[in-house]
């Protein structure tokens, strides 16, 4: 997953992607320059379901913020 975007010309980017050892990537991340918010997350480890954890924190943040 990426995404750009620029911020009073500033710009801004993410990537997520699947690393050397694990076959899922467990990352998520929020840019939403309309309304600041930048958000970044994680599974520390190979948590199990670390992706569904993240995508769901990530899906939970942005309805709240709507």
């Amino acid at each position: 997953m990426s995404q750009a975007a620029a911020v009073q010309g500033v710009p801004v980017a993410g990537e997520t992607k699947v690393d050397k050892v694990r076959t899922t990537n467990d990352d998520s991340m929020i840019v939403d320059p309309p309304r600041g918010l930048y958000v970044v997350l994680g599974v520390m480890g190979a948590a199990n379901e670390g992706d569904i954890a993240s995508q769901t924190a990530r899906d939970a943040i942005a309805e709240f913020v709507a």
